[in-house]
C-alpha cells in the first residue's frame, strides 16, 4: 500500500452551518470516479476517511493497494488478520478502513503490514509504542531508508531498533526496490509528456498488460 495524496473537508457543524459536509457531496462523487478510473490490474485506488477529526475537518487519504500483495500479507499473518475474518480474497479497501478505525496498537500493526514493512520492524514499532504508553519513555530508534525513483528520503522508511543492521528481510526489500527503479528508468521515458508531467496511469496500464494482467479499462 502507498499513499497518493490527502483531502480534507469541514464536517463539524459551525454557528452558521449545521451540515457543512453536505456541500462537498459532488467532490466525493468525483473522487470515487477518479479512483475507479485510475485503478488498473491488481492496483486498486481507494479512499480512506480518517477516524480522527482535526480542527473540525476530516481527512481522506487516497491510496493505492496491490490486491495480490494484500493477499500475501493476509496469508503471512493469519494469527493477526483472522480476528476480523480477513483472509486472502478480502476486499483491500475494507481491510484498510477497518484498520483505520481499530484500537491504536492493532492499527499500528495492521498498517505496518499493509505498507509492506518487515515483521521485525512492525514488532519493534508496536512494542515501542506500548512501552511508551505504559511508562512515558520514548524508545530510541533508527530508521531504515529504502531507495525510490525520486531519490528523496522519507518516502519509504520504517523504524527499527537502535543499532539495527540490515538483515535478510531488509536486504530483500532493498533489492526489490532497486529492481523496480531500474525497470522504471528503462521503460518509463515514453510516458513523459511534453510539459514534463508523467502519465502514471498510462505507464502502469502498459506494465500490467505486458505482465498479463487484465486491466480495468
Amino acid at each position: 500500500m502507498s499513499d497518493i495524496t490527502a483531502f480534507r473537508w469541514q464536517v463539524v457543524p459551525t454557528e452558521t452551518d449545521e451540515n457543512p459536509s453536505l456541500h462537498f457531496v459532488d467532490d466525493y462523487i468525483r473522487l470515487n470516479r477518479i479512483t475507479e478510473a485510475i485503478s488498473c490490474g491488481p492496483l486498486k485506488t481507494i479512499l480512506t476517511p480518517f477516524r480522527n477529526i482535526f480542527d473540525g475537518e476530516r481527512y481522506v487519504q487516497m491510496r493505492v493497494v496491490r490486491s495480490d500483495a494484500v493477499d500475501r500479507v493476509l496469508a503471512a499473518y493469519p494469527e493477526f488478520w483472522a480476528r476480523w475474518a480477513f483472509a486472502p480474497g478480502s476486499n483491500p479497501a475494507i481491510v484498510v478502513q477497518v484498520m483505520e478505525y481499530e484500537e491504536r496498537f492493532d492499527r499500528f500493526r495492521g498498517y505496518g503490514y499493509l505498507y509492506g514493512y518487515p515483521a521485525h520492524a512492525v514488532d519493534f514499532f508496536v512494542e515501542a509504542a506500548m512501552h511508551q504508553a505504559e511508562t512515558g519513555e520514548f524508545v530510541a530508534r533508527d530508521f531504515m531508508q529504502m531507495p525510490v525513483v525520486s531519490g528523496r528520503t522519507g518516502m519509504f522508511v520504517y523504524a527499527v531498533k537502535e543499532g539495527h543492521e540490515k538483515n535478510v528481510a531488509d536486504l530483500r526489500i532493498e533489492q526489490k526496490a532497486l529492481e523496480n527503479i531500474a525497470f522504471f528508468k528503462v521503460n518509463a521515458q515514453q510516458w513523459y509528456r511534453e510539459d514534463g508531467s508523467f502519465d502514471a496511469s498510462g505507464f502502469l496500464r502498459a506494465v500490467f498488460t505486458e505482465m498479463g494482467w487484465v486491466t480495468a479499462f
